[in-house]
């Protein structure tokens, strides 16, 4: 039997088709059908997957529902792509389950044939062992097949088996019949619309119940993501925003094949084909831009254009695989016309010894040795190469002479470098979403690109929330002249852990100490936070809240009080302080208040308020004799700004700016006024620490010198010490052996001198204690001022690194010097970019202002601010 129903392989996960006898990607081959019927193998793979943790069981039923509507309208998208398309199961994770399904058939039909009685516990285990062995070989055998073989089974034994084992199929739900008429595009982007919280599963159901009612009558021939947009449902776009990723994930999936089979022709590594798909996923995450892994290979030089062509011909990617085959060769139509032209010096060559042709190609990575016009010798080609200067990667002599002696009419290659391979910067992987409230930044046109919008994340106790991806070093290429092909060092980075989140023994994982909100602040601290009620305002009642994790006030803060902390929800502000690490809520308005945040501001008004944001600023009525300033986009598109001053990095959207009799707003876009306000305290911090610094090492100094001295004077006294001590020894000898004699010399007068020496050796050892006391004491002062002098450089470098994670993390956020103003702006209303600045001349509606560079007559640059109708 044949493969009947799976349509993945189980090996590699390629797609397969009905009836094949092998994979077409890594040649397992596929001899058997594994189980009576395709809803069996659905089913139990879904049965697997929900075991497995891989998805809910409710998941599963949903994406099985909707596979039996797609089939009835014999769509041939199979259960294995909608579970990959959903986001639910990766395409590694679905070829171990389909593995792992098939598995579980043989073994639920063996023990179904020995209950049977059909065949031995022992023949079945037999059986099994065989399969498996042979799966290792890249032979796809079931067991059913094996018995067979073995005479041990019966084609009607197996048949009773297959439909003994088959189960029936899960019963769809009422809205099934609905459905199948709504086009399986439509159904994915209404899918994708409830992933990304545009709508709730019920908000989905509701409205595929009312477009269904609706089908039925003759006249009703709008399609399903005509109805959501005309019933404002879903806007224009959101729509272009789904569709876009559903583009994407079609994208990824066939460039994940694409690059497993680079890497099982051993083109390309792995770690090289995951920098670049990340390099994919970080450009359409940023930009909204889809562009291909084989165009980013091609663009890195990490694949050559033949070898692209080929595996996309393979894939049938027939429209890429089109530009890549004429970017072959720009010569090929020259050689269509005529072949010898490439394969043949020209007519002058041949008079000269250079009649042995070399070319050398434009990256110096290979050279091409074209068929002599005339006889010639291995060393004769030798001597070319020398002149030229290839020294590297030449081939094999022996390949040269039996290329020369079969009078090829092509060229080969007779040198090849060798590729640097790229090194990879260490990365911080976070297990939970991160910009899950991001709103998004203006783009040229004046739309605005919205980031993916999921649910508040949350993580149970000793749940990995985030791991330290370690760096990979480069390797240094070599061309075919002998010069190395340099590689730079990867970055590293450091992981931190917050309030409750703990680090692991490597210092690579961080793990949650209790349940709560995960959090990741820009300078890379992880941490898990919980929530602080305030059923109140935040008056003398309350004082000031300080309070590490996430705030709901259900109140005022009142003048004077502040609240921080990381994400805050609060009723209204009325001349109070907040200054968040997270994002901020503020239901009702702002007045008089001053609020900082690190991800995003929402109010319904600000009124006479100082606020400033990393992330997104947007307001549902007015601001009005404000100063805002943001590194996001500051957004008023219903309301007004009035007399006050907004600088957003990442554009402004308004309806209204200032009235005939206010004073005149000043609109900055495209630059990071509150980049340089934020890093003050950092950068404060910084210069107190350099001084600190300075006064440890200036009192090392005195301390090492005072450390010097004193051991010159412990050596100086410590020879006198051990003088008089030798000279004691002595006396006492000389009164020993003169002790009983005639001897001239007194023995009161040696006596004495004794007395005086021991005298003097205790005062000694008394002034070597104290100076030893006093060594010891600066000992420790130099060893404490080297602790405080390792703090102190290890702060500053921490500092500096905090500010050059601020920066880069500002510098991700791509400038956006467009303002849109939907409605009116007043005469005198001041416009400001990065590089010039606009005064508005006259009452002008519906517009939208961006700043342009150009040059003048003279070649030199320019850079105005242009006006134009907003489309």
């Amino acid at each position: 039997m044949f493969n009947n129903f799976f349509t993945k392989c189980p090996e590699c996960s390629y797609s397969i088709k009905k009836d094949s006898k092998n994979c077409e990607n890594c040649d397992i081959k596929i001899n058997s059908s594994f189980g009576s019927s395709e809803n069996f193998y659905v089913n139990l793979l879904g049965e697997l997957a929900c075991k497995n943790k891989m998805l809910s069981h409710d998941d599963f039923k949903k994406i099985y529902n909707e596979y039996l509507s797609l089939k009835q309208v014999q769509h041939s998208e199979t259960i294995e792509d909608m579970l990959i398309s959903s986001g639910k199961i990766s395409l590694e994770n679905m070829a171990r389950l389909i593995a792992a399904t098939l598995r579980t058939m043989d073994r639920k039909f063996c023990e179904e044939a020995v209950k049977m009685n059909f065949i031995t516990e022992e023949q079945a285990k037999n059986a099994l062992m065989e399969q498996s062995c042979l799966y290792r070989e890249k032979i796809l055998k079931s067991a059913a097949d094996l018995l067979k073989e073995k005479n041990l089974l019966t084609d009607i034994q197996i048949e009773n088996l297959l439909r003994k084992q088959d189960i029936q199929e899960m019963t769809a739900d009422k809205n099934n019949e609905k459905r199948k008429s709504a086009p399986a595009r439509n159904l994915k982007i209404a899918r994708l619309a409830v992933q990304y919280n545009y709508l709730t599963d019920k908000e989905m159901e509701k409205e595929i119940q009312k477009w269904s009612g609706l089908s039925v009558s003759k006249n009703f021939k709008k399609d399903f993501l005509q109805y959501l947009l005309e019933n404002k449902i879903l806007t224009k776009k959101e729509i272009t925003i789904l569709s876009l990723h559903y583009e994407y994930n079609n994208l990824k999936k066939l460039d994940v094949m694409f690059g497993k089979l680079a890497v099982f022709y051993k083109f390309i590594s792995q770690e090289n084909i995951e920098h670049a798909l990340n390099i994919q996923k970080e450009i359409f995450k940023k930009k909204l831009r889809l562009i291909s892994l084989p165009e980013i290979l091609s663009k890195k030089k990490l694949l050559a254009d033949n070898q692209i062509y080929k595996i996309l011909k393979e894939q049938k990617r027939e429209n890429l695989a089109g530009i890549f085959y004429k970017k072959l060769d720009i010569n090929k139509e020259k050689l269509q016309e005529n072949p010898e032209q490439k394969t043949r010096p020209d007519k002058d060559e041949s008079k000269e010894k250079s009649q042995i042709k070399i070319e050398i190609s434009e990256d110096l990575m290979e050279a091409l040795l074209y068929p002599p016009l005339e006889e010639t010798d291995i060393f004769e080609i030798k001597d070319v190469l020398k002149k030229k200067g290839i020294v590297y990667g030449v081939i094999d002599d022996n390949i040269i002479l039996s290329y020369l002696k079969k009078k090829s009419e092509q060229p080969v290659a007779i040198a090849k470098g060798t590729p640097a391979v790229e090194p990879v910067n260490a990365q911080i992987k976070c297990h939970f979403a991160e910009n899950y409230l991001n709103v998004g930044t203006i783009n040229e046109d004046g739309d605005i690109d919205f980031m993916d919008r999921g649910e508040v994340p949350s993580v149970e106790r000793d749940e990995l929330i985030a791991e330290k991806i370690p760096l990979k070093y480069g390797k240094p290429g070599m061309d075919i002249l002998g010069n190395e092909i340099p590689v730079e060092i990867p970055l590293d980075i450091n992981i931190g852990a917050g309030k409750g989140a703990r680090l692991d023994e490597s210092c690579s994982k961080v793990y949650s100490e209790e349940p709560g909100q995960p959090h990741i602040s820009i300078n890379g601290d992880i941490s898990v936070l919980n929530v602080h009620e305030v059923k109140g305002d935040v008056d003398f009642h309350t004082g000031h809240i300080n309070f590490n994790g996430n705030i709901i006030i259900l109140g005022t803060i009142k003048s004077g009080f502040k609240v921080t902390g990381n994400d805050i929800i609060v009723d209204e502000v009325i001349e109070g302080i907040i200054e968040a690490k997270g994002h901020v809520e503020v239901k009702k308005g702002i007045f008089g208040g001053k609020i900082s945040s690190e991800q995003g501001i929402k109010a319904k008004f600000i009124n006479n308020s100082h606020i400033n944001s990393f992330g997104d600023i947007s307001v549902e009525k007015e601001i009005i004799d404000s100063v805002v300033k943001t590194s996001g986009v500051a957004s008023v598109s219903s309301g007004k700004i009035i007399s006050s001053m907004i600088s957003a990095k990442s554009g402004v959207e308004v309806k209204q700016i200032d009235t005939e009799v206010s004073e005149p707003s000043t609109i900055e876009i495209g630059s990071s006024a509150y980049l340089d306000a934020f890093l003050e305290p950092y950068e404060t911090e910084i210069e107190k620490t350099k001084k600190n610094l300075e006064d440890f090492k200036k009192n090392m100094t005195n301390l090492q010198e005072r450390d010097r001295v004193l051991h010159l004077e412990i050596a100086e006294k410590a020879q006198i010490h051990d003088k008089s001590e030798q000279a004691l020894k002595k006396l006492i000898e000389h009164k020993s052996l003169i002790q009983g004699t005639r001897s001239l010399q007194p023995m009161d007068q040696i006596n004495e001198k004794i007395e005086s020496l021991e005298i003097k050796i205790k005062d000694f050892g008394i002034s070597m204690e104290k100076l030893f006391d006093e060594q010891d004491k600066i000992q420790g002062e130099i060893s404490t001022t080297k602790l405080y002098i390792k703090k102190s450089i290890e702060k500053k470098e921490e500092l500096k690194s905090q500010i050059e994670t601020i920066k880069n993390y500002d510098q991700a956020i791509k400038p956006s010097p467009v303002l849109i103003v939907k409605g009116t702006i007043e005469k005198g209303a001041k416009i400001n970019g990065p590089d010039s600045k606009l005064e508005v001349s006259e009452k002008t509606k519906n517009i939208k202002f961006h700043e342009i560079h150009s040059q003048d007559a003279d070649g030199n640059p320019i850079h105005i601010i242009k006006a134009d109708k907003n489309k």
